[in-house]
């Protein structure tokens, strides 16, 4: 995303912007993808293990997310705090989108890709009641996302509809010949770019 934002930078057509990543301290014993799903998920999923779940903790991420990183980054950077987006990719993508159905305020867009739609199954419910006012969102996931019990194509789709029907002004793409881990490098550079364009002179 660094390197993107970089080469973007030399384009006329975009406006300049940070970037702010959150990750994990992999110099201690962790489960990335455990600790993902319990940031990223607002309702367990059942695991990998019998009686076994997952997540649960997307609420409380979300409140870190909104009541302590965000005002740091605006206290600390030259920002527009009117002008700030949030992405997320996968388990990501279903917190950015679990966002948008309750406070789609918090940013002023969304960059939404391959979202696991499938760990939540009121989430499409959900989006379509909020309230878009037009905010944008890029959405976007990869051709070959299609596995033997998820489809993250159709479930997209439904997202979709449910965002259109909201009142969000949205982008969709679905890439060709990409799949979920190739995904990202895509959505990241072309949603930024939608996001940060500059308005055209008439």
């Amino acid at each position: 995303v660094r390197d993107t934002l970089g080469l973007m930078a030399l384009e006329a057509e975009t406006w300049p912007a940070y970037t702010i990543a959150v990750g994990y301290d992999t110099s201690k014993p962790v489960n990335v993808m455990t600790q993902r799903a319990e940031d990223f998920l607002y309702s367990p999923v059942k695991g990998d293990a019998p009686d076994k779940f997952e997540g649960g903790g997307g609420e409380a991420f979300a409140r870190f997310v909104l009541e302590e990183l965000k005002p740091y980054i605006e206290a600390t950077f030259p920002v527009d705090a009117q002008r700030s987006f949030l992405a997320g990719h996968s388990y990501g993508g279903l917190f950015a989108s679990s966002l948008v159905a309750r406070k789609p305020e918090a940013f002023a867009g969304y960059i939404i890709g391959s979202p696991s739609v499938w760990a939540n199954a009121t989430l499409v419910g959900e989006v379509s009641k909020t309230k878009g006012a037009g905010r944008p969102i890029y959405l976007s996931v990869g051709e070959k996302e299609v596995f033997d019990t998820i489809n993250m194509v159709a479930d997209a789709d439904k997202l979709l509809g449910a965002l259109t029907a909201a009142g969000f002004k949205v982008t969709h793409r679905v890439h060709g010949e990409q799949t979920h881990v190739m995904e990202p490098n895509i959505m990241f550079a072309e949603g930024l770019r939608v996001l940060l364009a500059k308005p055209k002179a008439n």
